[in-house]
């Protein structure tokens, strides 16, 4: 399916908090029936970054029959880490709640993330029961891929932004949740990423194998930090990658 057969709707309205709304983009086939869904989850180190970084894989995915989601999280120093996951999974909700008009099937919504968006979906996937923005419906999800993520934000330069309380850093890092029960996880980053050192994925990776969660791990020759946007090959490479994990667990 051709990217001309994608319908695109943004800036749809997801959450309303204290007069502030938080949009979101959809990418959908335009023939679509109980279709897998991906929500994408920008980065930009917790403090920037917008909805529409992911557009080009939510593009290349919808063309290939997953109905994509794109939402806005509030960002610090205004809003807190569980805040922010908290968006992410108001966005999971919206999905399920929209699932027949989008076409998604709600029992194979996967979850992306690069950077900063691959820690808090990492945290959605994770565990939702203990970021869900409210209520107490199922917020699990099918499957989990995460780019040049943070995964132990332990480390004291992480401090700003979890926080000094006893615990604040422990629950804020992916790498703690990890259980039996994680869902399917792609893993990928580039060696040379100067950002944020391969070896957070490397243990995250370690850390589910251990726990028996089918994993798959992408490790890129190059690209830095934003190898998954390069055109320099990396793009495409890594579209194949993810395109064949998604295609076996969702």
């Amino acid at each position: 399916m051709s990217a001309s057969r994608v319908v695109v709707e943004r800036d749809v309205p997801f959450r309303e908090l204290g007069g502030r709304t938080l949009g979101l983009d959809t990418y959908r086939p335009a023939e679509t029936d109980s279709n897998p869904a991906v929500v994408y989850v920008h980065g930009g180190a917790w403090r920037a970054g917008s909805k529409g970084q992911f557009s080009r894989y939510a593009v290349e995915f919808a063309g290939r029959g997953y109905v994509g989601v794109n939402p806005n999280y509030r960002l610090a120093p205004d809003a807190t880490v569980p805040e922010m996951v908290a968006d992410v999974l108001a966005g999971v909700r919206w999905s399920r709640e929209h699932a027949d008009s989008l076409g998604i099937d709600p029992d194979r919504i996967a979850i992306a993330g690069h950077s900063a968006g691959a820690h808090l979906a990492a945290l959605a996937a994770l565990a939702p029961g203990e970021f869900r923005p409210d209520g107490t419906d199922d917020l699990s999800l099918a499957a989990l891929a995460g780019f040049s993520g943070a995964y132990d934000v332990r480390e004291d330069r992480y401090e700003p932004l979890v926080g000094d309380g006893p615990d604040a850093a422990e629950r804020a890092s992916p790498i703690a949740w990890v259980g039996a029960d994680a869902p399917p996880t792609f893993l990928a980053h580039a060696v040379d990423d100067e950002t944020v050192q391969i070896d957070e994925t490397d243990a995250f990776y370690e850390e589910l194998l251990s726990a028996g969660v089918p994993v798959d791990r992408f490790r890129a020759d190059g690209g830095g930090h934003t190898f998954l946007y390069d055109d320099m090959g990396w793009y495409e490479k890594t579209v194949e990658r993810l395109g064949a994990f998604l295609d076996r667990h969702c």
